[in-house]
Protein backbone atom coordinates (compact mmCIF):
# COMPACT_ATOMS: atom_id res chain seq x y z
CA UNK A 1 0.00 0.00 0.00
CA UNK A 2 3.02 2.82 0.72
CA UNK A 3 4.73 1.78 -2.34
CA UNK A 4 1.37 2.65 -4.44
CA UNK A 5 1.07 6.10 -2.52
CA UNK A 6 4.43 6.89 -3.30
CA UNK A 7 4.20 5.94 -6.77
CA UNK A 8 1.17 7.92 -6.61
CA UNK A 9 2.56 11.32 -5.07
CA UNK A 10 5.30 11.37 -8.07
CA UNK A 11 3.14 10.89 -10.87
CA UNK A 12 0.68 13.97 -9.73
CA UNK A 13 3.84 16.11 -8.67
CA UNK A 14 5.02 15.21 -12.25
CA UNK A 15 1.79 16.19 -13.83
CA UNK A 16 1.82 19.73 -12.37
CA UNK A 17 4.90 21.03 -14.04
CA UNK A 18 3.27 24.02 -15.38
CA UNK A 19 2.27 25.14 -12.06
CA UNK A 20 5.34 24.64 -9.88
CA UNK A 21 6.78 26.44 -6.88
CA UNK A 22 10.79 27.73 -7.87
CA UNK A 23 12.99 27.40 -5.30
CA UNK A 24 15.59 30.15 -4.60
CA UNK A 25 18.70 31.24 -2.26
CA UNK A 26 17.78 31.94 1.07
CA UNK A 27 14.66 29.03 1.12
CA UNK A 28 14.65 26.74 4.02
CA UNK A 29 13.01 23.56 3.54
CA UNK A 30 12.21 20.64 5.72
CA UNK A 31 11.29 17.30 4.24
CA UNK A 32 9.83 14.37 6.09
CA UNK A 33 9.23 11.32 4.20
CA UNK A 34 8.98 7.21 4.35
CA UNK A 35 10.44 5.34 1.56
CA UNK A 36 11.28 1.47 0.31
CA UNK A 37 14.06 -0.40 -1.53
CA UNK A 38 15.57 -3.72 -2.40
CA UNK A 39 13.01 -5.16 -0.27
CA UNK A 40 10.45 -5.13 -3.71
CA UNK A 41 12.94 -7.40 -5.26
CA UNK A 42 14.29 -10.07 -2.70
CA UNK A 43 12.87 -12.28 0.41
CA UNK A 44 13.61 -9.73 2.94
CA UNK A 45 10.81 -8.17 4.81
CA UNK A 46 11.68 -4.34 5.61
CA UNK A 47 10.20 -2.25 7.16
CA UNK A 48 9.52 1.63 6.04
CA UNK A 49 12.71 3.59 5.74
CA UNK A 50 11.85 6.73 7.50
CA UNK A 51 13.55 9.90 6.72
CA UNK A 52 14.18 13.84 7.60
CA UNK A 53 16.19 16.51 5.25
CA UNK A 54 16.89 20.08 5.98
CA UNK A 55 17.97 22.28 3.24
CA UNK A 56 18.94 25.65 2.74
CA UNK A 57 19.04 27.73 -0.98
CA UNK A 58 23.02 28.99 -1.25
CA UNK A 59 22.78 29.94 -4.72
CA UNK A 60 20.64 31.21 -7.73
CA UNK A 61 21.82 30.15 -11.17
CA UNK A 62 20.42 32.38 -13.43
CA UNK A 63 17.89 31.13 -14.70
CA UNK A 64 18.39 27.75 -14.94
CA UNK A 65 18.58 26.13 -10.98
CA UNK A 66 19.11 26.90 -7.65
CA UNK A 67 21.37 25.16 -5.41
CA UNK A 68 20.54 23.90 -1.91
CA UNK A 69 22.46 22.02 0.50
CA UNK A 70 21.76 20.25 3.98
CA UNK A 71 21.81 17.06 5.55
CA UNK A 72 20.07 14.10 5.58
CA UNK A 73 19.30 11.49 7.58
CA UNK A 74 17.20 8.32 7.58
CA UNK A 75 17.16 4.78 9.51
CA UNK A 76 15.11 1.45 9.15
CA UNK A 77 14.78 -2.37 9.87
CA UNK A 78 14.70 -5.50 7.73
CA UNK A 79 14.15 -8.97 8.47
CA UNK A 80 15.24 -11.95 6.69
CA UNK A 81 13.15 -15.37 8.70
CA UNK A 82 15.43 -14.97 11.46
CA UNK A 83 18.18 -12.38 10.55
CA UNK A 84 17.80 -9.13 11.70
CA UNK A 85 19.47 -5.75 9.64
CA UNK A 86 19.39 -2.10 11.32
CA UNK A 87 20.55 0.66 8.75
CA UNK A 88 21.23 4.20 9.47
CA UNK A 89 22.62 6.65 7.42
CA UNK A 90 23.97 10.78 7.84
CA UNK A 91 24.98 12.37 4.70
CA UNK A 92 25.31 15.96 3.06
CA UNK A 93 22.76 16.81 0.30
CA UNK A 94 23.26 18.72 -2.45
CA UNK A 95 20.59 19.24 -5.04
CA UNK A 96 19.73 21.77 -8.03
CA UNK A 97 16.43 22.81 -8.32
CA UNK A 98 16.04 23.44 -11.90
CA UNK A 99 13.87 27.22 -12.19
CA UNK A 100 13.20 26.33 -16.25
CA UNK A 101 9.64 25.66 -15.78
CA UNK A 102 9.36 29.29 -14.16
CA UNK A 103 6.48 28.02 -12.31
CA UNK A 104 4.76 28.67 -8.79
CA UNK A 105 3.85 25.31 -7.30
CA UNK A 106 5.88 22.53 -9.09
CA UNK A 107 9.56 21.88 -8.47
CA UNK A 108 12.00 19.73 -10.24
CA UNK A 109 15.33 18.95 -8.47
CA UNK A 110 17.92 16.22 -8.98
CA UNK A 111 21.18 15.90 -6.61
CA UNK A 112 23.38 13.86 -4.38
CA UNK A 113 23.66 12.33 -0.45
CA UNK A 114 27.24 11.82 0.33
CA UNK A 115 28.13 10.41 3.98
CA UNK A 116 28.34 7.63 6.41
CA UNK A 117 25.84 4.03 6.21
CA UNK A 118 25.86 2.60 9.76
CA UNK A 119 25.22 -0.85 9.23
CA UNK A 120 24.11 -3.21 12.53
CA UNK A 121 23.24 -6.99 10.97
CA UNK A 122 22.50 -9.89 13.48
CA UNK A 123 22.42 -13.21 11.90
CA UNK A 124 22.18 -17.07 12.65
CA UNK A 125 24.64 -19.98 10.93
CA UNK A 126 23.10 -22.96 12.30
CA UNK A 127 22.30 -22.06 16.06
CA UNK A 128 24.83 -19.72 16.59
CA UNK A 129 24.27 -15.69 16.44
CA UNK A 130 26.71 -13.49 14.93
CA UNK A 131 26.44 -10.00 15.22
CA UNK A 132 28.44 -7.57 12.45
CA UNK A 133 28.83 -3.42 12.90
CA UNK A 134 29.86 -1.73 10.06
CA UNK A 135 30.73 2.05 8.76
CA UNK A 136 31.24 2.63 4.83
CA UNK A 137 31.20 5.78 2.75
CA UNK A 138 27.41 6.35 1.52
CA UNK A 139 26.79 7.92 -1.99
CA UNK A 140 23.11 8.17 -3.32
CA UNK A 141 22.03 9.84 -6.54
CA UNK A 142 18.64 11.31 -6.41
CA UNK A 143 16.28 12.88 -8.75
CA UNK A 144 12.68 14.19 -7.41
CA UNK A 145 10.18 16.73 -7.71
CA UNK A 146 7.87 18.89 -5.46
CA UNK A 147 4.31 20.06 -5.14
CA UNK A 148 3.54 23.17 -3.01
CA UNK A 149 -0.09 22.82 -2.08
CA UNK A 150 0.47 25.74 -0.21
CA UNK A 151 3.19 28.40 0.03
CA UNK A 152 4.73 26.39 3.27
CA UNK A 153 3.72 23.27 2.63
CA UNK A 154 3.71 20.46 0.12
CA UNK A 155 4.35 16.72 -0.99
CA UNK A 156 7.45 15.72 -2.48
CA UNK A 157 8.70 12.05 -4.39
CA UNK A 158 11.84 11.16 -4.71
CA UNK A 159 13.85 8.35 -6.73
CA UNK A 160 17.37 7.04 -5.34
CA UNK A 161 19.99 5.31 -7.05
CA UNK A 162 20.60 3.06 -3.74
CA UNK A 163 18.47 2.08 -0.84
CA UNK A 164 15.90 3.74 -0.51
CA UNK A 165 14.90 3.43 -4.16
CA UNK A 166 11.35 5.29 -3.45
CA UNK A 167 10.66 8.19 -0.95
CA UNK A 168 7.87 10.64 -0.75
CA UNK A 169 6.57 12.07 2.25
CA UNK A 170 5.68 16.12 3.39
CA UNK A 171 7.74 18.99 3.14
CA UNK A 172 7.35 22.39 4.81
CA UNK A 173 8.73 25.76 3.92
CA UNK A 174 10.27 28.11 6.68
Amino acid sequence: MYKKIIISVFVICSIFVADAQTFKKDDLLIDLGAGFGESWFTQIKAKPMFNISIENGILNMSNFASLGIGVYGSHYNAYYEKDEYLTSVIAVKAVLHFTIFNSRKFDFYAGSLDGIIFNQSHYYIGNILFSDDTIMPYTNILIGSRWMLKDNFGVFAELHSFYPLITGGVTIKL
